[in-house]
């Protein structure tokens, strides 16, 4: 019996080590995803085709479902990457991807009316599109829910990379060398490091924010989150976010604002 719980128990593992190998594999994922709409739209007469033989169908909807879903992928990977600083960033990113996507893949499906692949009179573009955007819209969001875990590993992979990069290039200096100098633009807290940004150049060096914040008391600047110090200079916007505020910095950056610490900017303004 014991022998029969320990195979058991073998191979529910294996089960779960295989399950999680696909679900961060974007390979995996998006090819689960592409089987799966291909069946779905071929057994149900997406678009009136069920007048083609099943082959044509499966072969007109598995290019379909490529598309989508590599399109998809590929704007997500490069939008969220890039805009996955804050929560709305994110979202704003996922929307742009979805309405690139419809707008893709309305002149993809015009295009394939021209062909012997989807064999049908084309429409005018705009009523086509407006025909599209729903099931494509619906689709997508699913597709991009099923690629949350690959996207969550690749914003993460860029974050660790980007972190990395910083290190590699940070010369090899002390916290109060690095602090005595005037060019200081940013001090970013990541647990027991700071990150100091200077006017042409990055630091990445071991030490306390409480630390930097006595070194820094007698330079213009606002510590606006337990985490962030910015220099006056360097803030070259104030965004409110619902009832959150962000500072846009000189290079681009946002720095989150604590909601206790905004009245420093309404003093300093």
């Amino acid at each position: 019996m014991s022998t029969f719980v320990a195979a058991g128990q073998q191979y529910v593992n294996f089960l779960e080590q295989r399950i999680n190998t696909i679900l961060v594999s974007p390979a995996a994922v998006n090819g689960l995803v592409v089987i799966c709409l291909t069946i779905l739209l071929t057994v149900s007469d997406a678009f009136e085709t069920g007048h083609l033989a099943v082959g044509h169908q499966i072969t007109l909807w598995l290019v379909f479902s490529a598309l989508l879903v590599s399109q998809l992928y590929g704007l997500s990977r490069i939008l969220l990457v890039k805009y996955s600083d804050t929560f709305l960033r994110r979202v704003g990113a996922i929307g742009l991807t979805i309405a690139l996507t419809v707008v893709l893949m309305t002149v993809e499906l015009h295009l394939l009316k021209y062909t012997p692949l989807l064999p049908k009179q084309p429409d005018p573009f705009l009523e086509f599109l407006i025909f599209i955007a729903k099931p494509v819209i619906a689709v997508s969001a699913l597709v991009l829910l099923s690629q949350l875990i690959p996207i969550q590993q690749q914003i993460k992979a860029y974050q660790l990379q980007a972190l990395q990069t910083i290190r590699q290039s940070s010369a090899p200096q002390e916290l109060d060398s690095i602090l005595n100098m005037n060019c200081i633009q940013h001090v970013h807290a990541h647990d027991h490091y700071l990150e100091i940004g200077c006017t042409d150049q990055h630091f990445f060096v071991r030490g306390r924010m409480k630390d930097a914040l006595a070194k820094l008391s007698d330079m213009k600047g606002i510590q606006v989150h337990r985490s962030h110090w910015v220099s006056r200079t360097n803030i070259a916007q104030v965004r409110r976010e619902g009832r959150d505020l962000k500072l846009v910095l000189g290079d681009g950056s946002i720095v989150p604002v604590a909601r206790s610490r905004a009245h420093l900017l309404a003093e300093w303004k």
